[in-house]
């Protein structure tokens, strides 16, 4: 006899770690199904919450981002999770990012299903799940290499029937900002209770540059460039305490040196920065277009303050360009974070 219903999140990143145990925590429906976690990630250091489980799945290796000879690992981590799903009445499948490899697996599996009993929801990561965005002429292309690639026994891929992050393609799509979703979703829109602070434990005189990977998209020059115009701005705003965070899929060093270069202390924490502010807070926030502004400006209001910075020069190197950042402004706009350009 099938069991009656569950819920299986996949995640690969520390905010995603952080965001569904404060769902599963949080969301009463969670009471009434069995809860599964599916790490996708390398997780040393990272407390995973046990008792909010039925079961933590950890994938062995994590399949990761695309890499040549890894299709065979993307499939078996499929099996893992629709198999533990087809074990129960009803469940949900919690993908945040359809254009990671296992998640667009699992959003190819899912778009083939003509079972209405499992359902595919959309959970918090960055902006892609606060906007809908389609897919560029640039990313098609790519995508059309990767379908091939699949094709011939590489990691599995799926183009995109909506837009990049698989909202419109979604039948419920969790968010900590409803507002942000335009009316035409036809999904569910479900709202994610806010995180509670801790008392407070604020750093007098503070800012905290968040460092995002853009050396992947520029060469190092310009990424030399853009990390530097950031830098002198951030250390010009008069703050005695400084600090800098490199994001994790950063690959060089380039931008954590020359913010270190200017007196800014490097917080060597790994945990994402929305649970280090539960418990340690600074003044004022600077990235260039990271979803972090967006997520302590939800989470902390007119406690904090969040700066963007050359927003368009980074967005300029991306394959959405343009469109991206209209609607990254359009969002910032809605939680009133400050812009500089």
């Amino acid at each position: 006899m099938k069991k009656s219903r569950a819920s299986l999140f996949v995640i690969h990143t520390p905010f995603q770690r952080l965001i569904v145990h404060h769902m599963v925590r949080s969301m009463p429906e969670f009471c009434e199904s069995d809860n599964y976690l599916v790490l996708d990630m390398d997780t040393a250091g990272f407390k995973i919450e046990n008792e909010l489980w039925k079961k933590v799945i950890p994938l062995e290796p994590p399949v990761g981002r695309y890499r040549l000879g890894w299709g065979g690992d993307c499939r078996h981590a499929c099996r893992i999770v629709t198999d533990l799903l087809k074990e129960y009445e009803s469940g949900s499948l919690f993908i945040t990012d359809v254009l990671w490899p296992l998640g667009n697996a699992l959003y190819g599996l899912m778009r083939k299903r003509s079972d209405r009993r499992y359902l595919l929801c959309n959970f918090p990561d960055g902006f892609g799940n606060l906007f809908i965005k389609h897919p560029s002429l640039k990313r098609k292309v790519r995508n059309f290499i990767k379908v091939c690639v699949g094709m011939v026994g590489g990691l599995p891929y799926y183009t995109l029937r909506g837009d990049i992050a698989g909202i419109e393609d979604s039948d419920k799509v969790y968010s900590l900002l409803p507002s942000a979703m335009p009316d035409t979703i036809e999904a569910e829109i479900v709202g994610i209770p806010k995180l509670q602070t801790s008392e407070s434990n604020v750093v007098p005189q503070s800012a905290l540059f968040l460092g995002q990977p853009y050396d992947y998209v520029m060469s190092d020059e310009d990424y030399h460039d853009l990390a530097t115009r950031a830098a002198d701005y951030a250390a010009g705003l008069g703050y005695e305490n400084l600090f800098y965070k490199a994001h994790h899929f950063a690959k060089s060093d380039i931008e954590k040196d020359i913010f270190a270069d200017r007196g800014f202390e490097i917080l060597d924490d790994s945990r994402p920065i929305e649970e280090v502010f539960l418990a340690r807070q600074m003044l004022c926030v600077l990235s260039y277009n990271s979803s972090a502004l967006v997520n302590l400006k939800i989470l902390m209001g007119d406690q904090v303050r969040c700066i963007s910075t050359f927003n368009a020069l980074a967005t300029s190197f991306t394959v959405e360009g343009r469109e991206a950042y209209d609607e990254i402004l359009r969002v910032f706009q809605l939680c009133d974070i400050e812009m500089v350009d």
